[in-house]
């Protein structure tokens, strides 16, 4: 009988245990290569590239799991997997954060408003509370006169306390400047 010069997967796997000198994982050498020092091709070739180098320890930036890392990719890494770079850059470049931010809709400034103020009106002794269905953003300065779109300029109050503050803007106005609230009037509200 002819014997075959492969070997089988455990005449291969017996052997001694040893430490990979690249990585440092545990391996098992082959029984026909006792010398064997890397667990596998790619540390061997890491290794023909250079001298063992160390490996750093560095935390992820967002799930904060320690991680071995080359000390030349100590500032390119910096994130244990891409799941948690996206989960990371979501969360540091959404909204005023993002460096191409131009100011954002004005529903986003509503939104962030009614969410600061707990989707409840903020006029004197109402008791609407925690209503998002009739929670209104109203701007302090109208938007019409210059107004910015921002969180310091919104308030919420309810639909009906909405109504009520906007009329009395409105009469404010036309006492102080008839002619001009009459046509700002006619522009806002003609159908």
């Amino acid at each position: 009988m002819k014997k075959s010069w492969k070997k089988t997967k455990t005449q291969r796997r017996s052997g001694n245990q040893k430490s990979c000198e690249q990585c440092t994982k545990l391996f098992i050498a082959a029984s026909d290569h006792p010398e064997q020092r890397f667990c596998g091709r790619t540390c061997w070739g890491l290794s023909q590239r250079g001298a063992r180098v160390p490996r750093i320890k560095q935390k992820c930036k967002q799930c904060q799991q320690v991680m071995l890392i080359l000390p030349s990719y100590k500032t390119k890494k910096e994130y244990c997997s891409r799941a948690c770079s996206r989960l990371h850059f979501n969360r540091i470049m959404s909204g005023p954060n993002n460096p191409v931010w131009i100011g954002g809709s004005n529903a986003y400034w509503k939104r962030k408003a009614r969410e600061r103020d707990n989707y409840s009106c903020q006029y004197p002794r109402c008791d609407v509370k925690n209503a998002p269905r009739i929670a209104h953003a109203h701007h302090k300065i109208p938007r019409s006169a210059g107004g910015p779109d921002a969180l310091s300029n919104l308030i919420t109050l309810c639909h009906r306390h909405h109504a009520a503050t906007e009329r009395l803007l409105l009469i404010a106005l036309f006492k102080k400047f008839p002619k001009e609230t009459a046509k700002l009037a006619n522009s806002l509200y003609s159908f």
